[in-house]
């Protein structure tokens, strides 16, 4: 077996956003599509095909999956999987990564890092300290870090006061998320659909009893909602621990997916399956790394 997950949210062009455009989406898909069989994550799971397989996987719910991604798949006769917070179909509110995604590209690091220090406590000042990630210049890393790190209702609250005076967050959730009736159409178009938690939480972090009625509620959702049990899912932030995988086989989730990037050469933990980001694959500056991750 040789697997290949990849990782997209933002499908757009002439964006703020970190994402590639609609084209460089198309050229990606056509050049996985040369090299690998594309495939659904259940099949990967219940089917156990050989030779090189690869899943394309969409997170948080974006409206790029079906107004950009799926015109493409379908145009390449492809299917993707789609995960979806289903907090996004219970209140019009904007989840914390989307507010942090919109005040980056408005404000800028500089900012946004400014208007943050001036509200948060001394504790919980942003500075360059060393907490570089591979993807961030050093101030982004330690914003996300601090964000990501520090007592949530408080980050919350920040987040809100900072996104309240730049954004109407009615019409920005509009643009972001779909609808339900879009998850329906793309489920009715043969795309998968799984789960990415209730409120698009770091579920490994939280206490039991907390991460259960995330995912619980999920699943009722998904019940409730498009009248179907989710099968995959996808943990947010890539955070999970034993008991999240324990809780996640018991809720009837047969495949899960992290962001441990690596290619999954077995199904020994199929709860637990290595994921991509795209720009993993696809680096700006240089096709070095995908060539060596793909070959």
């Amino acid at each position: 077996m040789d697997n290949v997950i990849v990782m997209y949210h933002y499908v757009q062009d002439n964006t703020g956003f970190k994402a590639f455009s609609k084209q460089e989406f198309r050229e990606q898909v056509q050049y996985l599509k040369e090299r690998y069989k594309i495939i659904s994550l259940q099949e990967l799971v219940e089917k156990k095909p050989q030779g090189k397989t690869c899943v394309l996987t969409f997170d948080d719910g974006i409206k790029d999956g079906f107004t950009t991604a799926l015109p493409i798949l379908e145009e390449e006769g492809l299917n993707g999987t789609f995960f979806v917070p289903t907090k996004i179909f219970m209140e019009k509110k904007l989840l914390g990564a989307q507010k942090r995604h919109l005040l980056l590209a408005k404000l800028g690091t500089k900012k946004f890092v400014e208007e943050f220090n001036k509200i948060a406590d001394n504790v919980f000042q942003v500075k360059k300290e060393g907490k570089k990630n591979e993807y961030d210049d050093e101030l982004t890393s330690n914003l996300k870090f601090m964000l990501d790190n520090m007592d949530q209702r408080k980050a919350n609250a920040i987040l809100d006061r900072i996104f309240s005076k730049r954004f109407n967050e009615k019409e920005e959730f509009e643009k972001i998320y779909l609808s339900s009736k879009e998850v329906k159409r793309l489920v009715g178009k043969g795309m998968e659909v799984g789960s990415h938690g209730h409120a698009h939480l770091w579920l490994g972090k939280l206490p039991f009893k907390d991460m259960e009625a995330d995912l619980v509620k999920s699943v009722e959702v998904f019940n409730n909602v498009f009248s179907m049990h989710p099968r995959v899912m996808s943990y947010p932030f890539g955070s999970y621990s034993l008991f999240t995988r324990r809780l996640a086989e018991k809720l009837g989730f047969i495949a899960a997916v992290t962001t441990a990037k690596k290619k999954n050469i077995s199904l020994e933990s199929p709860l637990e399956l290595g994921r991509y980001d795209c720009i993993d694959l696809f680096p700006r500056k240089t096709k070095e790394k995908s060539r060596k991750i793909l070959s």
